[in-house]
């Protein structure tokens, strides 16, 4: 193919393109606009021809034109986004790349640009959404701090109340009588526990620690000695790493996994291992227990807030420890899941990213 017809090709293809080219001299005069270009500033191509820059956009100073060259001429591309005007006098956003060329003897800024108004508009929408989100869950989490704070006072009350009532006259009541009333003392413990548990929740995320290098086997031996190991089990820790995170939120993932664990034991002779697998970018760590295993149907289910599969009678819980669990590790950056089998005992795993 001869020099001439490649040339006239390449025009041909500008011509077409999706993206805007227009070609400007060094007096800021308009002398190429492709078709693009002209439908975006709402003119024809000739009509384009009869403007200069400063008539199509309001980010080139008449004065700085001759240092823009200068600038262009230092450099490959110059990138930036410009407010272009519209035949119609309104502006839109156009993101532009601007180079400089030689041809015939002169010089030339190419602008190729792009309207990116759509962008824009999304960009202010999801801007927009996220705000709103933020306010609902700022609302949300005051609202569960104010209502579970205010229930605190009534609660205490009751609580005395009940223990009174135990001490001074359970000699005089029958048994149906003291059967209840350990049933309303059993029953204010637990309602204690879900509003602490509450609170805990919603200060996930509102009230932030400082973030630092956390010894996890510092942790990990801490939480085993608060939670008190029964002496049917037997609990094993790995060798665990240091990660960046919030100790006290990392504290208490271990503190619900384990927790959990041993609360639910059915087995004689119960084990739980703690332990964790290096997986390049991320440690995933693992809480696994030999008790009684959940059915797969309800792996989604146990991570959401106030859902236990035993009767709170039964088992004394509150709902909210695994989901608890899942709004820290997420919060870290890691995900949480369970692996188990029905009597054959549960897994959970959990990620964390080794840069925290």
């Amino acid at each position: 193919m001869k020099a001439e017809e490649r040339l006239r090709l390449s025009q041909f293809e500008v011509d077409r393109a999706m993206d805007q080219v227009v070609r400007v001299n060094k007096d800021g005069r308009v002398v190429y606009a492709n078709e693009a270009a002209a439908y975006s500033y709402g003119r024809t191509r000739d009509e384009m021809l009869d403007l200069s820059i400063w008539d199509i956009s309001l980010n080139f100073p008449e004065e700085g034109w001759p240092e823009l060259f200068d600038t262009t001429r230092e450099m490959e591309t110059l990138q930036l986004v410009t407010e272009a005007v519209h035949r119609e006098g309104h502006t839109f956003p156009l993101e532009a790349s601007i180079n400089h060329m030689l041809f015939e003897g002169s010089e030339y800024l190419v602008i190729f640009g792009r309207d990116i108004s759509e962008r824009r508009l999304a960009e202010q929408q999801q801007k927009h959404l996220n705000e709103e989100l933020l306010a609902i869950n700022n609302e949300l989490n005051d609202f569960a701090y104010v209502v579970s704070h205010d229930l605190k006072a009534p609660l205490r009350g009751i609580s005395s109340l009940a223990s009174w009532l135990s001490a001074d006259y359970t000699d005089k009541l029958d048994e149906e009588g003291k059967t209840q009333l350990d049933l309303l003392l059993n029953r204010t413990k637990r309602m204690e526990s879900l509003i602490e548990s509450i609170l805990q929740y919603s200060r996930v995320g509102r009230v932030r620690e400082s973030r630092e290098k956390v010894d996890l086997n510092g942790v990990v031996a801490g939480v085993i000695e608060m939670i008190g190991i029964p002496p049917n089990v037997k609990i094993t820790v790995d060798d665990l790493p240091t990660v960046v995170g919030e100790r006290t939120r990392l504290g208490q993932v271990f503190q619900n996994l384990i927790g959990n664990a041993v609360k639910f034991m059915d087995k004689p002779e119960g084990t739980v291992r703690v332990s964790c697998a290096d997986e390049g970018g991320r440690w995933r760590f693992a809480v696994q227990d030999n008790g009684p295993g959940i059915d797969s149907r309800y792996f989604e289910q146990v991570f959401q807030i106030f859902q236990t599969l035993s009767s709170r009678d039964d088992i004394e819980g509150t709902g909210v420890g695994l989901t608890l669990v899942k709004k820290i590790v997420e919060m870290h950056g890691g995900k949480v899941w369970v692996e188990s089998e029905v009597g054959h005992g549960s897994t959970f795993f959990f990620t964390l990213p080794k840069a925290g």
